[in-house]
């Protein structure tokens, strides 16, 4: 069984998503949009409900082969005010904890800084210079013309979980 690595750029109306194996190969990605007209409490059902329909789907469709997560990581957030730090905190924490039910896999935060490092980019790299550095490691292909920067972002996160030589850290 292939172990993969989950890399998380969380936010309450977008939500990216990022699978790459234990080597550091791309092989999957979403972002996960919603509704702001949805109430907050709906808001994380429905984050819920998503994060649990995509863990499916990765770790049981012959569509992707069978895989066994070895880590999970989300962008540590830095929020400018208190009530997007609340916000983003709740969304966390659902989305750690239907991962934590599902697989066994506890989170693990990760700076935006340590990502752009672990990339060979400067820690105040602008995301466009973010977006260039993926797409060059993940060798384009028909789905990398649409990855959305939540995208971009959660696959920074999760190469974090990879070594220099495919080992994971």
């Amino acid at each position: 069984m292939k172990q993969i690595i989950i890399g998380i750029d969380p936010g309450s109306h977008y939500l990216g998503l990022a699978v790459v194996s234990s080597k550091g190969d791309f092989i999957y990605s979403e972002t996960i949009r919603v509704s702001s007209k949805l109430s907050e409490t709906e808001r994380l059902s429905y984050i819920k409900n998503r994060i649990q329909s995509f863990l499916r789907q990765i770790l049981y469709s012959s569509q992707f082969g069978f895989y066994k997560i070895s880590n999970v990581l989300y962008e540590d957030p830095h929020a400018q005010n208190s009530l997007v730090a609340k916000i983003l905190s709740q969304v966390i924490g659902v989305v750690a904890t239907k991962i934590y039910e599902e697989t066994g896999v506890e989170a693990k935060p990760v700076s935006s800084i340590k990502a752009r490092a672990n990339l060979g980019l400067r820690k105040n790299a602008n995301k466009d210079e973010v977006r260039k550095k993926i797409l060059e490691i993940i060798k384009k292909n028909e789905k990398s013309n649409n990855l959305s920067q939540h995208e971009i972002d959660a696959i920074a996160i999760a190469l974090v979980g990879v070594g220099k030589n495919g080992n994971t850290s």
